[in-house]
């Protein structure tokens, strides 16, 4: 079931995903499961009548249900109007010296570079930090664009420590069978 959406004909926010829709709960809680306040990144959860309300013989889902709600695995905030906006995957946020960073968070940021065609950022292990991002970038046709240059155009936009430790260029980045940017390629073969 589809438990938030945009309603045509009513205002949508720009990112917004939706509101909940009629018969479902949604919150977004801290690791403690408490709710937290608007523009507040946290766990989405949501409840209702097409919610699964497990996984066939138990299998791989005893985390992602937790005292009537399913865990989603994805991150994201609340304004307060109601209206959620989608973070990331939980599997992708990253901390770096114990602050959390979300890849998707520097991705827009690149992707405002008018040379930019693709970018994707990965978590890297670092000695000093624990991991530290790593961004992968695409030039669009005939663009010039030096590592120097794109961390220099981050810093203005993000948090030092969001702004991508490594810079690679790839004429193409690695794609899943559905199209879509394959981080997983990116991080474990080290492309």
């Amino acid at each position: 079931g589809i438990a938030i959406a945009n309603r045509p004909g009513t205002g949508i926010p720009p990112g917004s995903v939706g509101r909940p829709c009629p018969h479902y709960e949604v919150r977004i809680v801290d690791e403690a499961g408490l709710d937290v306040g608007p523009g507040e990144v946290g766990d989405l959860v949501f409840r209702g009548p097409a919610v699964v309300s497990g996984y066939f013989e138990g299998a791989n889902g005893s985390s992602v249900f937790r005292e009537g709600w399913y865990h989603s695995g994805d991150l994201a905030t609340k304004d307060t109007d109601g209206f959620f906006y989608f973070v990331e995957r939980k599997s992708g946020m990253m901390k770096v010296a114990g602050l959390k960073v979300y890849p998707t968070e520097i991705e827009k940021a690149l992707l405002e570079h008018p040379s930019v065609r693709e970018a994707s950022v990965v978590s890297v292990k670092d000695d000093l930090r624990g991991e530290v991002p790593k961004a992968y970038i695409s030039l669009k046709k005939g663009a010039v664009l030096t590592a120097k240059e794109a961390l220099k155009f981050c810093r203005e936009r993000l948090a030092h420590y969001k702004v991508p430790r490594h810079v690679e260029f790839l004429d193409e980045l690695p794609k899943t069978t559905s199209g879509k940017i394959n981080k997983k390629a990116l991080q474990t073969e080290g492309l």
